[in-house]
């Protein structure tokens, strides 16, 4: 099951530290941070005494929504809020939102069973306060997420506009392909990559470009055309992505055995001139 939402260790340790001092200015028993997640579960988050509690199902996240404190001795007892209170051992709630959805409640279990208004006000101002940091702290995730994946973006569109910019100006074709694998190899952020042309006298493969820790142990390697991933490849002309070789019945862990190297995921793509396969290029792990 999910989690409701993500904390990181660093908040998770404030938060907790918020909590023992409630608990040590009001005798509370304990404080917990119950989640509403989408797959109908509330679960324990961040607990006070640190203990497992099991998750509470729910028909739907929405009956639970609440925009005011909640106390289970005002609750009829056949309703979802009352059982949530019995099931976590609680008597009040707090509502804590995340923008503008109720996502969380804080939850208190205290000793005494009538809370003052001061109690009340400061577990809501607590309450706003702990929403506050996990949008926030969800809001850095979010932005980093997007700023990495726009950064990808723009290295692979650069990328692209070298590899064309090289085609057009550039007249040796070892020097053109070895460029093209070194920009695919790094754009990709992969561990090896490999381009085999077709030896069409003794229907193999032969590297002719291989980039990775095992690129001097695989270089003098040939391929049977139909044999490996690879060879599939030439074979049939379609580009094809593994995502776990020693899975796939077309793999051939011979190159392995031979070269100490373990290949777990491999990308590999024809190299077709109008209807000719000339060679086949890998990206591996």
């Amino acid at each position: 099951m999910d989690s409701c939402f993500t904390v990181n260790p660093a908040l998770k340790k404030q938060i907790y530290a918020t909590m023992q001092i409630q608990i040590e200015v009001f005798h509370y028993e304990k404080i917990l941070i119950i989640g509403l997640s989408d797959d109908n579960y509330c679960r324990v988050e961040i607990s006070s005494d640190r203990k497992k509690y099991v998750p509470f199902e729910i028909k739907s996240r929405k009956s639970l929504s609440s925009d005011s404190v909640i106390f289970s001795r005002d609750l009829r007892k056949n309703s979802k809020l009352y059982q949530l209170c019995a099931h976590f051992e609680i008597q009040a709630l707090f509502p804590i939102n995340l923008g503008d959805q109720c996502r969380a409640f804080l939850g208190i279990s205290s000793l005494i069973p009538t809370f003052t208004q001061r109690q009340i006000e400061i577990s809501k101002f607590i309450a706003n306060y702990i929403g506050n940091m996990l949008h926030n702290d969800n809001l850095v995730a979010n932005l980093k997420d997007y700023t990495d994946r726009m950064t990808r973006m723009l290295n692979e569109f650069g990328t692209l506009h070298e590899i064309t910019h090289a085609l057009e100006s550039n007249d040796n074709l070892d020097t053109l392909l070895k460029y093209i694998m070194q920009k695919s190899h790094s754009v990709m952020n992969a561990e090896s990559a490999s381009l085999m042309l077709v030896i069409e006298e003794t229907n193999e493969l032969e590297f002719k470009i291989v980039l990775g820790p095992k690129a001097t142990a695989v270089k003098p390697f040939r391929l049977p055309i139909g044999k490996g991933i690879a060879g599939w490849v030439a074979q049939t002309g379609k580009p094809v992505l593994i995502p776990d070789c020693y899975k796939d019945p077309r793999f051939d862990p011979s190159f392995d055995k031979r070269s100490g190297y373990y290949t777990r995921t491999m990308l590999t793509v024809p190299m077709i001139y109008k209807t000719k396969t000339l060679g086949v290029m890998s990206i591996i792990n």
